[in-house]
Formats: structure tokens, C-alpha cells, sequence
């Protein structure tokens, strides 16, 4: 039970404890239940049965009471196309979520693309100070950069939509209660499900990272060279890495 919950329960139980203290004790209004005045006994009945119904009411919906979701708009994933997207839908759901297994793991991703934008901004300001825009040279290297970005971006646009089908109120209550309910021998079954989840949350960010080590390597055999042909680019190492990372990832189109 969270935290939010519990103050919810002792503020509700406590405004009716001191309604009924206020309306049957003797040093307030004093309603007399004792038959002498049918009109104070109908309402002190009244008022009794009133109580106990808000009482179980409000207490019930309180305890179970579903968390609100993020709002799961069915086109935004399909709306991630760019980096900025991505951080976008990230800090969106960081935002409109009560959940917690994934903020980290967003938080991760919106600092590797501000990292991602900034290598890529690097690499073009070094070609540019060694080649035009229209050079064949040029252009490979920015198809290769292009190919990374791609792939980061379909990476997150998958994990995005992940999240937003994972249940976190169930995935608490397994985590909470291991030995609960009259299903619980399936509790392992569940949660095999939902560490799938967590474990693709560490494969995004790890992906994410080996991309951001090839742009390093890549400015740094850049910055070394003086000169660049077009055969000196295809042998570079940190080209072939990058090459076989897009050719090797299905989210690269």
C-alpha cells in the first residue's frame, strides 16, 4: 500500500470520526437519540447509517482504487520518427506516469540522445572543415551516422511502446504480495513476463551506449587522419563496425 494511500485512508476515517464526535457529543450539538425527540432520533439514524455506508464506500475505493495510466495514444508511436521524438514521448511518459520501474531507464535515454546529438554535431563540423556537403566522402560518412540514428530512434520508438502495455499496478502487487491469492503457484509464469520487460529496458540502453562508443571511435580515426579517400573510409574500422551494426539490426530501414 502506498504511501499516498494511507494518508488518503487516516484523512477520510478521521473527517467522519470527527463529524460523529461533533454531532453527538455533549459539548457540540448533542443529538439526542433517546426516543424523547423523534425528530433528533430520525436524523441521529439518519446520520449513523449515512456514516457507515460512506464508510465502507470511500474506504473500498480508496484501497482499490486502479492507478492512473499514461494516456496510450495509439498513433504516438508511430509519431516518434526524429531523436527529439523520442526524448519527447520519454519525458512525456516520465511525466504522466506514477510508475517507477522505467523512469531510470527513460532518464538514460533522453541523456544518451543529447550525447548522440552533440557526436553527431561534432563529426559534421569535422568533415565539414575537410569536406563540401556535395563530396562523395561527405556523404558516407553522414549515411553512416544517419544509419545509427535510425537505429537508435526505432529502438526507442519499440521500447516506448512496450511500456506502455506493462502493468505496473500488477506488476507492484506480484512484487509486493509473492505469496497472495489463490493463483500464486503462476506468480513465477507473471513475473517471467515482466522481467522480459526489464531486461529489454537494460538491452535499449546498452545498445544505445555501443552506439554512442562507435561515434567516438569514429571522431577519434577522423581527427588522426590529415587526408581521406574514399577507399581510406571504407577500410576505416570504426566505419566497418558501424556498417555491420546497421546491416546487423532490424530496426534499421
Amino acid at each position: 500500500m502506498s504511501k499516498k494511500t494511507v494518508l488518503k485512508l487516516v484523512a477520510f476515517n478521521l473527517g467522519v470520526s470527527f463529524i460523529n464526535i461533533f454531532v453527538f457529543s455533549g459539548m457540540f450539538v448533542r443529538i439526542n437519540m433517546s426516543g424523547e425527540n423523534v425528530l433528533q432520533t430520525a436524523l441521529g439514524v439518519m446520520i449513523i447509517v449515512v456514516s457507515v455506508i460512506l464508510f465502507f464506500y470511500v474506504n473500498y475505493k480508496i484501497l482499490f482504487a486502479k492507478s492512473p495510466q499514461p494516456h496510450k495514444d495509439p498513433a504516438q508511436e508511430r509519431e516518434i520518427k526524429t531523436l527529439d521524438d523520442c526524448a519527447r514521448a520519454a519525458r512525456q511518459y516520465i511525466d504522466t506516469s506514477k510508475a517507477s520501474t522505467f523512469v531510470l531507464t527513460l532518464r538514460t535515454i533522453i541523456e544518451q540522445i543529447e550525447r548522440f546529438k552533440r557526436k553527431k554535431a561534432t563529426i559534421r563540423d569535422i568533415l565539414l572543415d575537410r569536406f563540401s556537403a556535395s563530396e562523395m566522402s561527405y556523404s558516407k560518412f553522414q549515411s553512416a551516422v544517419d544509419g545509427t540514428e535510425a537505429i537508435m530512434i526505432g529502438a526507442t520508438r519499440s521500447f516506448i511502446g512496450r511500456i506502455l502495455a506493462f502493468d505496473e499496478e500488477d506488476y507492484e502487487k506480484l512484487l509486493g504480495n509473492p505469496t497472495s491469492g489463490p493463483i500464486s503457484h503462476l506468480r513465477q509464469s507473471h513475473m517471467k513476463i515482466y522481467d522480459e520487460y526489464i531486461a529489454y529496458a537494460g538491452k535499449v540502453t546498452h545498445d544505445n551506449e555501443q552506439i554512442l562508443i562507435r561515434l567516438d571511435q569514429l571522431i577519434l580515426e577522423i581527427s588522426k587522419l590529415s587526408a581521406l579517400s574514399d577507399g581510406d573510409i571504407a577500410d576505416m574500422d570504426a566505419v566497418k563496425e558501424i556498417e555491420s551494426l546497421i546491416s546487423d539490426t532490424k530496426w534499421y530501414k
